[in-house]
Order: structure tokens, then sequence, then C-alpha cells
């Protein structure tokens, strides 16, 4: 059909359970006749919590993982080390004036 979503087109040729509702219930009526009851866990207590990972094995995974990142990828670091040293030599040029003592756009107040 014109100006029809194909996708729509589809599922009603092969699928009658979208178009007709009283097929729909029937089939839910069905299913939920033949489904068998949901399995109840047996009244006790609870399993013991499992064992977390300490601090220092979760510090080694780490550390592992980082350097393994690492050597994979070299110039990932490289690139933000000369990265780095070129914003710090940018930013340090605005305070080389820092270092002089003399004030004079400071106002005296005495």
């Amino acid at each position: 059909p014109p100006n029809a979503n194909p996708a729509e087109v589809m599922l009603d040729l092969v699928n009658q359970d979208f178009t007709d509702t009283g097929a729909v219930r029937a089939l839910l009526d069905e299913w939920s006749r033949r489904a068998s009851p949901r399995p109840t866990p047996p009244p006790g207590r609870m399993p013991p919590a499992a064992r977390r990972a300490g601090f220092m094995s979760q510090l080694a995974m780490l550390c592992r993982r980082h350097a393994r990142l690492t050597v994979r990828a070299p110039l990932l670091y490289a690139s933000r080390a000369i990265l780095n040293a070129g914003t710090m030599v940018f930013f340090g040029c605005f305070y080389l004036d820092a270092r002089n003592p003399v004030q004079a756009q400071v106002l005296n107040k005495a």
C-alpha cells in the first residue's frame, strides 16, 4: 500500500497476531493455562556474600591493566607528555614577570 511502513506491512503478512485481537487474547489465555508455576526458593538462610577483592589486589590489577595499555599504545602517552609540556610552557610565560617583587599597580593605602 502507498504511504505505509514496509516493516509493518511485512509483519501483517507473516504474523496475524498483530492484527486480530481475539487471536492474541486466545494465545495469551492458552499460554497462562499451560505455563508452569514460578519456582519459589526453599525457606532458609541466605547464602554468604561473595568475598570481595582487597585494596592491594584491586590496585595491582589496575596497574597491570594500565601497563598493558601503555605498551599497546605508546604514542598516546608520548603525545600527552608533549602536550602537557607545551601547556606548561604556555602558562609559564604568563608568570615570568611574577618573580619581580615590584608591584607598581598596587595603590598605596597609607
